[in-house]
């Protein structure tokens, strides 16, 4: 599914297993040019907060944080790096840090201390940092190819500014749960200013509304100019083309839930059955 613009701007948020009122209003006005569909946010560890998924996207592969779960920016670089390195190679980890940035040609610029986990490159350093006030106050103006937004609070306020924007390509994404919770739900995610719109899917997937933050990482990497073999995971965003509504978004992410928190009940089951065909 080709990007057609020249810049891409992600906006991750968390705790969103299902459309919002903002989500509703903003897809209500780009059926015509909107993907949609759910995201795996699974870290490395399931129960790991928010900040794992940051990294996982920042990573290409799924990350540990260790209970590092409040970034710090200071003098565009993250403060802790070496202790989130030590913590996403613990225990055979194998995630790089850093790998989204150090693998395309341009910048990734961040807004805001979650996206400075993703847009940080290998050492830390960050090409561009604002925070989400600073941001708004500049008009949201985005100077690198990639830009990735964690703007909390002010999150529908960007996303529906942002989905104006001709000059982007838009993508919402849920990262994690929110702060003290470990819900590791599918959340939503959709992207504005396609050419066809559909479900989002990979070849990682090959599921029909359904994608991983690695897929995610893959896509801007293949995006920005790969220039690098730095290991991702993860496949591009594919879609199956289909008309959208709001109403068939909503349907679709339920029915995606529904399944989702039924296979752990089927496992069990055929487990089950296996063990007493063994004893028999």
């Amino acid at each position: 599914s080709a990007i057609f613009t020249d810049r891409i701007v992600v906006v991750g948020v968390t705790g969103r297993p299902e459309l919002t009122p903002t989500d509703r209003t903003v897809l209500g006005t780009h059926l015509g040019d909107a993907q949609a569909g759910t995201m795996s946010v699974r870290p490395r560890y399931v129960g790991d907060c928010a900040a794992a998924g940051w990294t996982t996207l920042g990573a290409g592969r799924r990350a540990a944080v260790g209970g590092l779960c409040t970034p710090q920016v200071q003098g565009a670089k993250v403060a802790d790096w070496p202790a989130r390195q030590a913590a996403a190679a613990a225990r055979r980890g194998d995630a790089q840090l850093g790998t989204l940035a150090g693998s395309i040609k341009g910048c990734v610029a961040a807004v805001g201390p979650g996206a400075a986990l993703a847009a940080a490159k290998p050492d830390g350093t960050l090409a561009a940092y604002q925070s989400p006030q600073q941001f708004l106050a500049g008009g949201m103006q985005t100077r690198c190819p990639i830009t990735i937004v964690d703007a909390g609070p002010l999150s529908d306020q960007i996303i529906t500014e942002l989905a104006n924007r001709k000059d982007i390509t838009l993508i919402v994404t849920g990262v994690g749960p929110n702060a003290g919770s470990d819900d590791p739900s599918l959340q939503v995610v959709y992207r504005l200013g396609t050419t066809l719109p559909g479900w989002l899917t990979s070849a990682s997937t090959r599921r029909e509304g359904i994608v991983t933050l690695t897929d995610l990482t893959r896509t801007l990497i293949e995006f920005g100019g790969p220039t690098s073999t730095l290991a991702a995971d993860g496949s591009p965003f594919a879609v199956y083309d289909a008309d959208l509504s709001v109403e068939g978004i909503d349907a679709k992410i339920k029915s995606i839930a529904a399944l989702s928190n039924a296979t752990p009940i089927g496992y069990i089951a055929l487990g089950l059955a296996g063990a007493l065909l063994f004893l028999i």
